[in-house]
């Protein structure tokens, strides 16, 4: 048996091709919302950028709220991600205050949301 030893710069190499495949095979939030749309499904719009405060609270209020409505699809969008910008723009979110639910239609028109130490969940399903 042979063994194969690399370098710090052959490692490197692997660990970049890795998060290649990585970052090609995750969907973005964009396609998250298209897949769930065409589905004929809602959405919690998870909204959040880094070092955000009540992340976990919102985690919190999606998760009671699908409880109550399981065929609402949830997406979490760091705005912050190249990737997200674009639809960041679109619901005028690049300067909203985060983190934030935004409920979203099964046709992408955007219907309310909640920030935290709002009375979460109730008014995520109210908002649908």
């Amino acid at each position: 048996m042979r063994t194969l030893t690399l370098g710090t710069g052959g490692v490197a190499v692997l660990l970049a091709l890795a998060a290649g495949v990585y970052a090609a095979t995750v969907p973005t939030a964009a396609q998250q919302l298209a897949a769930a749309q065409k589905a004929g499904r809602p959405n919690f719009l998870l909204v959040t950028a880094p070092r955000a405060r009540g992340l976990k609270e919102m985690r919190l209020a999606v998760e009671a709220a699908r409880k109550q409505a399981p065929h609402v699809a949830y997406v979490e969008m760091d705005r912050s991600q190249a990737a997200n910008k674009a639809l960041a723009k679109h619901y005028g979110l690049t300067g909203a205050p985060v983190p934030m639910v935004l409920v979203v239609a099964h046709n992408g028109a955007p219907g309310g949301g909640i920030r935290p130490g709002q009375k979460a969940s109730s008014q995520l399903v109210a908002l649908l």
